[in-house]
């Protein structure tokens, strides 16, 4: 059985709605998101779509989810014994064209890449910097970047990858580091440090498009956008990042741009 396994706090329904519809589209199986802070609304909203909402106990404000979820995700999976593949995602900026599992590799870890490496991008090498130092930095600069908001892989490998995440996650808070977005430098330390194991899947090349940093677009005639080898690639994630592109996937872009929520 394959999960899909996200987090969502404060939002309402018309800000994942897009989330929601187009991945009911192509997936029919396991879909959970550990949530918190939602409107009643916003729940009837998952519940329709048969998405299970488990509730955690996070602190204010809903962005502290987007560090916190690591260690969510760490008790759902372990309950989860009959899953054998997982991708984990955000939910806000992500658009479904396909079932993610069609493309994943088999491998205990896949990572997705964007189209720009960590030194050359002032916030990726910021967070890396402010968490790791400028040695850190200067060792994983080259890299291309990985984000933070799509992975997957086995069970036992996204199990690992969490309880990874999870320790990174609360030594930085232990240090009194909690910036929203933090996890992506984490992310990327952990993959370039700890995960040898990991496939790493270039942009326009598999089962995710990351949008911050592409350079070019591709569409079919039914306004799907494509990998470099014309096949529809499954999970669009930062649409946000290209607003002119929201009306071609059909998705309202005054109620995308609602500010609040997180994951």
């Amino acid at each position: 059985m394959d999960l899909n396994l996200g987090a969502c706090a404060g939002y309402r329904p018309h800000q994942i709605r897009h989330f929601v519809e187009s991945l009911r589209r192509c997936y029919d199986g396991l879909a959970i998101l550990v949530t918190a802070f939602l409107p009643p609304e916003t729940k009837a909203l998952l519940d329709q779509f048969d998405i299970r909402q488990l509730a955690a106990d996070f602190p204010q404000p809903p962005a502290s989810i987007q560090m916190l979820r690591y260690n969510a995700f760490k008790p759902v999976l372990a309950a989860l014994t009959n899953v054998r593949r997982v991708f984990l995602t955000d939910v806000r900026d992500v658009f479904f064209q396909g079932n993610p599992f069609d493309m994943l590799p088999e491998g205990p870890i896949v990572a997705f890449l964007e189209e720009e490496t960590i030194g050359a991008c002032p916030s990726n090498s910021g967070w890396i910097e402010s968490r790791y130092g400028s040695a850190r930095l200067a060792e994983i600069a080259g890299r291309p970047i990985s984000c933070s908001g799509t992975t997957g892989g086995t069970r036992e490998g996204v199990a690992h990858y969490l309880d990874l995440m999870g320790r990174e996650v609360l030594s930085m808070l232990g240090r009194g580091i909690m910036h929203a977005y933090g996890d992506q430098g984490i992310h990327n330390h952990v993959l370039y440090s700890a995960l040898p194991c990991a496939i790493t899947v270039p942009n326009r090349a598999g089962a995710v498009q990351t949008m911050s940093h592409q350079k070019q677009f591709l569409f079919n005639r039914s306004s799907q956008m494509l990998n470099i080898d014309g096949s529809v690639c499954p999970v669009l994630h930062q649409i946000d990042r290209v607003p002119q592109f929201l009306p071609l996937l059909g998705i309202d872009e005054g109620a995308f741009a609602a500010a609040g929520g997180q994951a």
